[in-house]
């Protein structure tokens, strides 16, 4: 059961909130329960390695900057992709193609 607290409660010599066995067993229940959902809580300090991560999103600023040469492949692969020369004079065989035909 949700502990409900009562934030009424009046001083003798007003009798309209008197403290009763339920009354108190309520409280101890709501503490209780309180105590059981701390111990079952994971503490501050807990951490996950990145292999517990199976699913979801994770934010930009919690992925770690990698130096290229870090990455599997990745020097290898842009290794292989065209130079700026070459693109260079990709553009200028497709001007002179263009020029030609205009």
């Amino acid at each position: 059961m949700a502990y409900e607290a009562k934030t009424d409660w009046k001083d003798l010599p007003d009798k309209s909130t008197p403290v009763t066995a339920a009354e108190l067993v309520r409280i101890e229940t709501g503490i209780e329960e309180a105590h059981d959902l701390a111990e079952d809580a994971a503490p501050a300090s807990h951490k996950h390695a990145a292999d517990d991560i199976d699913s979801g999103t994770l934010a930009a600023a919690r992925i770690p900057t990698l130096a290229q040469s870090k990455v599997t492949g990745l020097s290898a692969a842009l290794d292989e992709k065209a130079s700026a020369a070459d693109l260079a004079a990709l553009v200028a065989r497709v001007e002179t193609l263009e020029t030609a035909e205009g």
